[in-house]
């Protein structure tokens, strides 16, 4: 149908399941001591009602009936009776089942099973009551009122297994007792079940998600109350060429603008903070977004750290750092010109394209300032010695 060919024997699976459960009945006969004289194992066949009770019929009488060897019983046939939509069961239709193929950036998936409904009907024919009800009695205490199978849906997805619940939802008696003296007697014993399964489509192919981007934004931080871009959180496989089947971890990176890596700085939601030197006199480049909406103060990003730990006052904080280390400050919402200066207010460094970088090479007391509002808009440097 709409030109995709499948068969996943779903249907013809059911039959060799439902058939299964009953294949290995027997019917023992005794003699008036008790004693076991033989023991039949009944004949099951998947085969309508009507051709059975045509056959009983055709050994009842009749020049042809001796001429036909006569039909063994006991033995018990099974057959569909119908097949119907459970809406009951319906998942919702986007869920899916993946298997790895043959490209790590692909998975070949089957979407959500529509449930149907499979009613059976098994016969049971016998020439005495007794070997009736020996069958009856091995069929009807499994069912209370249902038996569960499992299954395995999929050859190629050995690992996934399916429970199939079939159900006894009725049961009838005939028996022709009252006819003629000379016809063969037949009692047969009817039972319906009811088995839910699941009927899947057509294989298709999906995109495996080999990375994840995280644009975070300071909210209403620029111009008319705009959101302004501070980076992005790039979450990769590790290793980058694994399948979706190995063992794999993730790399957490995150990038300005431009895509390059910034080491330090960004939103605290998933924030991953710079290594720790392997020794106090290992240079860090210390990478900070801030942002100046109201021109009365730099306000820092939360969940950015210096050489104390965690930047927790985020207004005009004070940045510790040592003799060697790169401070790299990046005034988001733009504005006026931000200068670094010496404990003597010369400058020593000055914004360009809205990001400020400069190496403290000597310990001392240094200031980030707006040259617009040194009075107000100011933060201290504290650079150590190593």
């Amino acid at each position: 149908m709409f030109g995709t060919w499948f068969y996943h024997k779903r249907v013809r699976t059911a039959v060799s399941v439902f058939g299964s459960l009953f294949n290995n009945i027997h019917v023992l006969r005794h003699n008036s001591t008790g004693e076991t004289i033989s023991q039949v194992k009944v004949p099951l066949a998947y085969a309508p009602k009507r051709n059975f009770i045509s056959r009983l019929e055709e050994m009842k009488s009749g020049e042809d009936a001796e001429r036909r060897v006569a039909m063994k019983l006991p033995r018990m046939s099974f057959e569909i009776t119908n097949m119907s939509y459970d809406p009951t069961r319906q998942l919702p239709k986007v869920n899916n089942i993946s298997k790895a193929s043959n490209e790590i950036t692909k998975r070949q998936k089957i979407y959500t099973a529509t449930p149907y409904t499979i009613s059976f009907q098994l016969n049971i024919y016998a020439k005495s009551q007794d070997d009736a009800l020996q069958i009856v009695e091995q069929v009807l205490p499994y069912f209370a009122p249902q038996y569960t199978a499992t299954i395995k849906p999929f050859a190629d997805i050995p690992s996934l297994t399916e429970d199939v619940p079939i159900s006894l939802t009725g049961s009838a008696f005939s028996d022709d007792f009252e006819g003629a003296v000379e016809q063969r007697r037949t009692i047969i014993y009817t039972l319906d079940f009811d088995m839910k399964i699941a009927l899947y489509g057509p294989e298709g192919t999906g995109d495996i998600i080999r990375e994840v981007r995280n644009n975070f934004f300071m909210m209403e931080s620029g111009f008319n109350d705009s959101d302004v871009y501070l980076n992005t959180q790039v979450t990769t496989l590790n290793p980058s060429g694994v399948s979706a089947d190995s063992d794999y971890g993730f790399l957490t990176t995150t990038q300005d603008s431009d895509g390059n890596t910034v080491v330090d700085g960004g939103p605290a939601s998933g924030w991953t903070p710079p290594p720790t030197p392997e020794s106090e006199s290992e240079s860090i480049t210390y990478s900070f977004a801030i942002s100046s909406g109201d021109g009365s103060d730099y306000t820092f990003s939360s969940g950015q750290s210096d050489r104390s730990g965690e930047i927790t006052d985020l207004t005009d904080p004070t940045i510790n750092i040592n003799a060697g280390d790169t401070l790299v400050l990046s005034n988001v919402t733009g504005g006026h010109v931000l200068e670094y200066q010496d404990d003597g207010n010369n400058t020593i460094a000055t914004e360009s394209n809205t990001n400020i970088s400069y190496t403290f090479t000597t310990a001392g007391t240094y200031y980030y300032v707006c040259t617009a509002h040194p009075t107000n808009m100011i933060g201290t440097i504290i650079v150590s010695d190593v």
